[in-house]
């Protein structure tokens, strides 16, 4: 049986770059972080994140590089905190990580995340132990099993 694998097209990878950085925003957005994009981003990394041998695999680092890592310097360094939004935007010809001055609604945005509330814990409690027989319960120490030790032999 033989597989046929058609060359990705430029609109194929664009796709795939929307995806990935749907991907981060999600991982964003457990940490009440909400992240927008524009076109000129998703154009940029398909550019540059295609090979011709390697297909999209090379788009997955450079969202590591260009995306991940600067966000990550962002939120070490306390420009972003939980709650914030923030967008990427074409600057210099380089992808850089900046919070919008307008509210997201109106810049055209995702709406800020809601912070989910906590989930209650369960109390813990304990099962009763299991009643033994009579019989079966003493004063006595259990017994104790001699104990045997391997011999070791010579060769």
């Amino acid at each position: 049986e033989m597989i046929v694998f058609h060359a990705l097209t430029e609109e194929n990878i664009r796709a795939i770059a929307g995806m990935m950085l749907g991907q981060v925003a999600g991982r964003l957005k457990e940490r009440a972080i909400n992240m927008a994009w524009d076109e000129a981003v998703e154009e940029k990394l398909a550019r540059e994140g295609y090979d011709a041998k390697y297909g999209a695999r090379p788009l997955r680092r450079l969202i590591q590089r260009t995306v991940e890592d600067t966000l990550s310097e962002e939120l070490l360094a306390g420009r972003i905190a939980l709650g914030d939004m923030v967008q990427l935007v074409v600057e210099e010809d380089k992808i850089a990580v900046v919070k919008p001055q307008t509210p997201p609604e109106e810049a055209g945005a995702l709406p800020e995340a809601e912070v989910p509330a906590p989930k209650p814990k369960k109390p813990r409690t304990r099962k009763p132990k299991a009643e033994q027989p009579p019989e079966a319960v003493s004063d006595a120490p259990p017994e104790k099993k001699p104990r045997t030790r391997k011999k070791k032999t010579e060769e």
